[in-house]
């Protein structure tokens, strides 16, 4: 409490007067933070999923064309159906909306993002990005949705975090020992 009122976030009579409820209520409203300081990729939202690859490929086996189209927009099935095996690219990027679509929920009016309004993309690079259409292209403009994704021994994953800022570039220094 002491710091929401040496914050002004409210005042000793409301303080007296909020009960813990209230209180919690406050502190975990989505997009308040007690930080000293905000950093630049401080979260606003965290979301994580994995989706097991053969679980994948038995619904691309019983639905296909339906379910391709349900869960991904026509740019991300050009993608998965040109590579040899379908079906981990499929699990990604259904994990991938289901950790983007957590994440978003930390700001208000997003539980009704669909499958299409997320896109997972690839930057020039190859690094992975999501390309915000319909509800989720309403995310404020200093906020990012940063993404992770990985599928190996038979798991797709994806985490993504809703930050506050755009992150900046970081620049790693050279290894400076060799892998055998």
């Amino acid at each position: 409490m002491n710091r929401l009122l040496a914050l002004g976030l409210i005042t000793l009579d409301q303080a007296r007067e909020m009960s813990d409820q209230e209180a919690v209520r406050l502190i975990f409203h989505p997009g308040f933070s007690l930080a000293e300081k905000v950093s630049d990729v401080s979260g606003r939202g965290v979301g994580m999923d994995v989706v097991e690859v053969e679980r994948a490929r038995s619904i691309l086996a019983r639905h296909g064309e339906r379910a391709m189209h349900r869960f991904l927009t026509p740019d991300e099935r050009d993608y998965v159906l040109r590579q040899p095996d379908p079906a981990p690219h499929f699990a990604v990027r259904v994990a991938a909306k289901e950790a983007a679509y957590k994440a978003l929920q930390s700001l208000a009016g997003m539980r009704a993002v669909g499958w299409h309004d997320l896109e997972v993309s690839r930057q020039d690079d190859g690094r992975p990005y999501l390309k915000l259409h319909g509800l989720a292209a309403t995310v404020p403009p200093e906020s990012s949705l940063l993404l992770w994704l990985t599928h190996a021994h038979g798991v797709a994953g994806a985490v993504a975090i809703l930050s506050r800022t755009q992150p900046k570039p970081i620049r790693l220094p050279r290894p400076t020992f060799q892998l055998r």
